[in-house]
């Protein structure tokens, strides 16, 4: 099969939204295409208006669902689950509230019994069952929320507050038990840990907040970690923090993380390792947006909004410890994602701010991306599901 299906989320009211996209609103949240994963051509396949502004994608193959989460400061987000029809076109099938505002990041536990998400304005994780005849979300059963409140009411008052309260943009469990769950924080450099386990006297799955690690050693930088991904053979973490564009690694202690107790502080995560993200020289602004691990393992992945470009560093395959291999302009505006085709030998990148999506060849031996010359106009796309 030489054809695998993208997804991409496109933005379609800027008012509501935390920060302000400089390219066109989408008239259609949802849009299909087609790659192929030997050429990297893409084909565009079908579309649908969807819910508003779609954003993060996570899928339950098993059920043939792809989930989607709706991002607005003004309201509660949803989580909007679709089946592909044969023609491409997404099909709602179901609908949840996600429990908290600006939601940003959904993920399945190892059994798929629950859904974990984040909501960025609010900074609410929130937990889900899983139906188990028909792979829908069922109504939240556990949340946490801060206890810090949150200052900001408006776009403009979230940039003055944003980094003296909480945002927390991702969640992931840890690779090895599917036990502590990772939070980076943009607003306090941090990231937060938690225990994910039933609840001792109502047997419900519930987050029990266990300290916090912060995202770089140096004291004077505001960092903004993001996003947190695991390297899938070594006990290693790397944090792409968003305001000082570098990358964190972190040797992750699977010990520590088995024998952690609800209440206590211990750090299952251990600094080694800060690089750049841009290139020596670059003093425009620029923000990180997503970090990724090849499927190889064998390099790591970061994209710059600003530089306008992707980072490739090449990982040590002894201590997961990161080289520059290069930086790759994304033939567009503010890559606010980008994702690896299924066969792992192209990278898309959504350029938000160009209302375009790209297509790099990554070379599987030395990680250098190659832009393959195929490009598609998509207004204001914010993430690509692959």
């Amino acid at each position: 099969m030489t054809e695998n299906v993208l997804i991409v989320n496109c933005y379609s009211d800027f008012s509501c939204l935390a920060h302000q996209p400089r390219g066109t609103e989408a008239t259609s949240g949802l849009v299909t295409f087609k790659i192929n994963t030997l050429t990297g051509e893409l084909t565009k396949w079908n579309e649908t208006k969807g819910p508003l502004n779609p954003s993060y994608m996570e899928s339950l193959p098993q059920y043939k669902i792809a989930f989607t989460l709706t991002e607005t400061i003004l309201e509660n987000g949803e989580i909007v689950g679709y089946k592909i029809s044969e023609n491409g076109e997404p099909i709602e099938v179901c609908r949840q509230s996600a429990e908290g505002r600006s939601s940003c990041y959904l993920i399945f536990d190892r059994n798929k019994t629950h859904a974990l998400v984040n909501n960025y304005w609010d900074s609410v994780l929130s937990v889900f069952p899983v139906n188990q005849e028909n792979g829908f979300i069922e109504s939240v059963v556990s949340k946490y929320a801060p206890m810090e409140g949150i200052a900001a009411r408006t776009r403009e008052e979230h940039l003055i507050h944003r980094q003296s309260e909480p945002h927390n943009h991702c969640i992931e469990l840890d690779p090895v038990h599917d036990r502590i769950a990772f939070v980076p924080d943009l607003g306090k450099d941090c990231v937060h840990q938690f225990i994910y386990a039933p609840d001792e006297k109502t047997g419900v799955y519930t987050l029990f907040h266990c300290g916090s690690i912060k995202s770089s050693p140096k004291e004077t930088q505001r960092s903004g970690p993001r996003y947190i991904t695991f390297h899938p053979k070594l006990k290693v973490a790397y944090v792409v923090n968003e305001l000082s564009s570098t990358v964190s690694v972190f040797e992750f202690d699977s010990d520590a993380a088995k024998n952690l107790k609800i209440g206590e502080t211990n750090s299952t995560l251990k600094f080694v390792q800060e690089v750049s993200t841009i290139p020596e020289g670059f003093t425009s602004k620029n923000t990180c947006g997503r970090v990724a691990v090849h499927k190889s393992g064998k390099f790591v992945l970061s994209s710059n909004r600003g530089h306008d470009s992707i980072s490739v560093h090449k990982v040590d395959q002894e201590n997961g410890q990161l080289s520059i291999v290069g930086v790759y302009l994304t033939e567009g505006q503010t890559p606010r994602h980008f994702a690896f085709d299924v066969s792992g030998n192209f990278v898309i990148p959504a350029n938000q701010d160009s209302d375009n999506i790209t297509v790099f060849r990554i070379d599987q031996e030395t990680g250098v991306l190659t832009f393959t010359g195929y490009k598609q106009s998509v207004n204001s796309p914010n993430f690509v599901f692959a």
